[in-house]
């Protein structure tokens, strides 16, 4: 079978300093390449993988998705999709597995979207235009995510759930762990880790913080006036993106992982990071988290702070 794989156009493949959707995809490219199928990744200039690359365009690199806004990356996300769409099928794909949401949906090829994110009204617009076409398919992050989708709309047909994965031959497993808890979020996060700041507190532990995506400016104006009227007894560390060995070094140290979904997460690939570093996640049972962490065993599930 010749299986093309559409990543999204912002981050090149294999991704060092970023968890989440890039890490699948390189993991899922990579394993099946080591199998008898013929695997096409279509990913941004600069991506290596173990299966055939064909990069985007050279001039998509260099856009600046971050300043982009949402209509102008939804539009150019498009583009790029529709030009891998097109060229998977001129190669003879069997299959399409697109993780874009974005793309040609009318064509001969049966296309998997693995769908990302919550359901919001964009998201779940987007995956109503798709179904409209024979031979798309959706999987799921979490039986959860499934459920709130088709709560909301019945004509997106998820043909499974398909958890997160993450290749544990990268990651080491640490047995002695040091005296501090682990909470690692992002900018948009602070009731999150103020939450987790009452806890470790009240429990009389250090607790160690990370905010991603986090520049200078944001911090001096957004941040800090917040960290002034709060009694610090925890390590915070801010930065744009923290690299994945340092990440896994945090995990592996830990006495446990705060992961404080404050919403219905659909997956949490924070959770795998942790177990994978033979470190318990303390969580909120929202979301997926009860099809990840088993109460007691894996971690602790947990109903109110």
């Amino acid at each position: 079978m010749k299986i093309a794989i559409i990543a999204p156009p912002w981050r090149k493949l294999p991704s060092h300093d970023y968890t989440g959707i890039e890490t699948v995809i390189s993991d899922l490219s990579e394993k099946l390449a080591e199998t008898e199928h013929k695997v096409i990744l279509f990913a941004p200039d600069g991506s290596t993988s173990l299966s055939e690359v064909i990069h985007y365009p050279p001039d998509t690199s260099e856009i600046n998705w971050k300043k982009a806004d949402k209509n102008s990356r939804y539009y150019l996300k498009n583009i790029i999709a529709k030009y891998a769409c097109a060229q998977a099928m001129n190669l003879g794909a069997d299959i399409i597995h697109n993780f874009t949401l974005a793309g040609e949906f009318e064509n001969p090829v049966p296309s998997l979207h693995t769908v990302y994110g919550p359901p919001d009204e964009g998201t779940v617009k987007i995956c109503e235009d798709i179904a409209q076409f024979a031979g798309n398919y959706f999987a799921a992050l979490s039986n959860r995510q499934r459920v709130l989708f088709n709560d909301i709309s019945s004509d997106i047909t998820f043909v499974d759930t398909v958890y997160k994965s993450i290749n544990t031959d990268k990651i080491q497993w640490e047995k002695n762990k040091e005296d501090y808890f682990l909470f690692i979020g992002h900018k948009d996060q602070k009731q999150s880790l103020e939450l987790a700041r009452r806890v470790s507190n009240t429990a009389g532990k250090r607790l160690v913080a990370v905010i991603q995506g986090t520049k200078k400016q944001l911090f001096n104006e957004e941040i800090k006036p917040w960290l002034d009227h709060k009694t610090l007894n925890f390590n915070l560390q801010f930065t744009e993106d923290l690299p994945q060995e340092a990440r896994y070094d945090l995990y592996r140290k830990a006495k446990g992982t705060f992961y404080i979904n404050q919403w219905e997460e659909p997956f949490g690939m924070e959770m795998l990071e942790s177990l994978a570093c033979g470190t318990p996640v303390i969580t909120l049972s929202k979301g997926a988290s009860p099809e990840v962490i088993e109460n007691g065993k894996t971690g602790f599930l947990v109903e109110t702070e």
